[in-house]
């Protein structure tokens, strides 16, 4: 039954993970059969982590020796983890499922720049809520054992009955009874998804691990095209033409800035 807890066998799977020195055995992709050792080692090597051999009884990892400093952690999520490096860069990110039925693990080796581009508006600017006063209806305890039905006797109406021990069958009429009390609404700030679009802020972040190094957030672009649902593939076309503008834009600047920052191998 133990097994059959999945969440619990992925989280026990990432702390196996945290205390070991294994790295999946598939690079890239998690689609298809791994590479040959040769290949993985050279890989792995490139970046400064040496490959000890196969993982004994276990196809989906291999043996490594990390650089001094370097360590693996877990991440929020239980089948994503990371490889820091000793200045706590994130020098890949690695998926691992433990659960019996489905396991995999493949791995990415990630940048030290990278490009964030923001298409959304945070929660606070969508809109906000209200406390309003709403009326509800109060269950009478003393009618819990009564089975209700309906005679049309009107929306405020109940009718109740119930069956005493001797068999006998008993119905009465009580209006409804209402309380006050205080809900939160949510109010949007738009009428729709496309209004709120048209006035969302798109811009990039060029980003230096967590750290944001240059962005265009003052200078950012409006995708102001009207939605027409007969027209609605070239309106998502050219709306996600809008966000590719914009990692093209950010890429420019990395390219002027850091002509190798596409090279996982360069994080000095």
């Amino acid at each position: 039954m133990d097994a059959l807890n999945i969440p619990a066998a992925e989280r026990r799977g990432q702390m196996e993970c945290e205390r070991s020195s294994q790295l999946p055995r598939k690079i890239g992709s998690g689609y298809g059969a791994p590479a040959e050792l040769k290949q993985i080692s050279e890989q792995y090597e490139k970046h400064g982590i040496k490959v000890v051999g196969e993982s004994n009884g276990d196809p989906l990892f291999v043996d490594v020796k990390l650089p001094e400093g370097w360590e693996i952690k877990g991440t929020g999520h239980s089948m994503w983890n990371e490889v820091l490096d000793n200045n706590g860069r994130v020098r890949a990110t690695f998926f691992y499922k433990a659960a019996f039925y489905d396991r995999d693990a493949f791995l990415h080796f990630e940048t030290r720049y990278k490009i964030n581009t923001i298409t959304y508006l945070p929660s606070e600017e969508k809109g906000h809520y209200e406390t309003r006063t709403v009326k509800v209806e109060v269950e009478q305890s003393f009618r819990k054992n009564m089975r209700l039905v309906d005679y049309g006797l009107g929306e405020d109406n109940r009718f109740y009955e119930f069956e005493d021990g001797n068999g006998n069958l008993y119905r009465e009429s009580c209006q409804k009874m209402y309380e006050e009390k205080e809900e939160k609404f949510w109010v949007p700030k738009y009428k729709d998804h496309y209004a709120e679009i048209k006035n969302t802020p798109m811009y990039f972040e060029v980003l230096d691990g967590k750290e944001v190094i240059y962005s265009n957030k003052s200078n950012p672009i409006f995708f102001t095209k009207k939605h027409q649902e007969n027209y609605h593939s070239k309106w998502w076309n050219e709306y996600e033409d809008a966000k590719k503008q914009l990692w093209n834009e950010a890429k420019k600047y990395l390219d002027s800035k850091y002509p190798e920052w596409q090279d996982t191998t360069k994080h000095f």
